[in-house]
């Protein structure tokens, strides 16, 4: 076959991410099994992270660093990635679930989620964001049951 030959262009450097995530569009969604409006201690919920990239195969999506939080038990699943080739190029993402328990009543910051990429339609660095998120975390309402359940007993 013929020998091709391709011009590769190193990043910028002005670029501020870690990674370098050459794309055409890159998205950062999140979902949550149940809403989170009355959060007590003791309750479970999953997380749901998802990156969607088209001109990037799924491979090359970062891997969240998420911290560590007082208020919260964190367990990871295995992220999933995905590819898929269309006219367009590579469609792919990467998607990270993470069951989260509450440990402890207040409230709870979960930090913003930013992955900086270039843009390589427009030649811009952009940042997909997921906003901070604050978490108000009641007293397990078990508790006050027990005590409740050993009162009755208490006057029977």
């Amino acid at each position: 076959s013929e020998a091709v030959n391709v011009n590769v262009l190193p990043p910028t450097s002005d670029f501020t991410g870690q990674t370098w995530l050459p794309a055409i569009s890159l998205n950062l969604t999140e979902k949550w099994d149940k809403p989170l409006e009355n959060v007590s201690v003791g309750d479970s919920f999953t997380r749901t992270i998802s990156i969607q990239a088209l001109g990037l195969l799924g491979s090359a999506l970062p891997p969240l660093n998420l911290s560590e939080n007082d208020g919260f038990k964190q367990y990871p699943d295995q992220p999933a990635t995905e590819s898929l080739e269309h006219q367009a190029g590579v469609e792919s993402s990467r998607t990270e679930s993470i069951a989260m328990v509450a440990v402890k009543a207040g409230t709870v910051t979960l930090p913003e989620i930013k992955i900086p990429w270039w843009d390589t339609i427009n030649q811009v660095e952009r940042i997909a964001i997921i906003p901070s998120r604050e978490l108000t975390i009641a007293a397990s309402s078990q508790g006050a049951q027990i005590g409740m359940a050993q009162t009755i007993q208490a006057f029977q």
